[in-house]
């Protein structure tokens, strides 16, 4: 599994908010304050809800991912070579033709 986006955020963001205690402990005039209610306060709500949608959709795709088979069904083989594609199917070709014979043989022998 990949980095989760959402982790690495988080990680940051909070290296982000240490930064910003340790500036606030120093910079306490009425320009601080501003800048806190102005801007690092509005920053680091918007900044937690990103990260609380981000790591909601990252659930549901890794769901996905552990849920999802990528597997060809058997009447989509043509003796066990992947489907032509749509492009050779309209061309109408002898090869095409012959290929799509195979395949309502092979579904015939599912079906039976």
């Amino acid at each position: 599994m990949h980095d989760r986006p959402d982790r690495e955020g988080e990680q940051q963001f909070r290296l982000l908010g240490a930064a910003w205690e340790e500036t606030a402990r120093r910079w306490q005039d009425e320009v601080a304050r501003r800048f806190d209610t102005d801007h690092w306060t509005p920053l680091a709500r918007q900044s937690r809800n990103y990260l609380e949608a981000l790591a909601a959709m990252m659930d549901v795709l890794e769901a996905a991912e552990r849920d999802t088979e990528f597997l060809t069904p058997p009447f989509l083989t043509y003796g066990g070579r992947s489907a032509p594609s749509r492009a050779t199917q309209a061309t109408g070709s002898t090869s095409a033709r012959r290929k799509s014979s195979n395949t309502v043989r092979s579904v015939e022998k599912v079906s039976s």
